[in-house]
């Protein structure tokens, strides 16, 4: 029997427009999930919520990658 690796997706700007649609995509295909979000705190927790019904682990962290000390908030936060 092989062993199946749950694989992990972190979706930059995952809360809106064409990142959402990747995480909701990636939910989908049982892929655990790391919604990044800087400004819309419920689309990310509600596709989290959405990926959590599909049993998949899914969370949403807030974050402004285009500044180092935030992107090791993000870090920090999510290992």
């Amino acid at each position: 029997m092989k062993n199946k690796k749950v694989k992990t997706a972190f979706i930059t700007g995952g809360a809106k427009g064409i990142g959402k649609q990747i995480s909701l995509s990636m939910a989908e295909t049982r892929y655990k999930i790391i919604v990044n979000y800087r400004s819309d705190k419920k689309s990310a927790d509600d596709i989290c919520t959405y990926a959590e019904s599909l049993g998949v682990k899914a969370l949403s962290v807030y974050g402004d990658i285009s500044k180092v000390s935030e992107i090791q908030k993000i870090y920090d936060t999510v290992f």
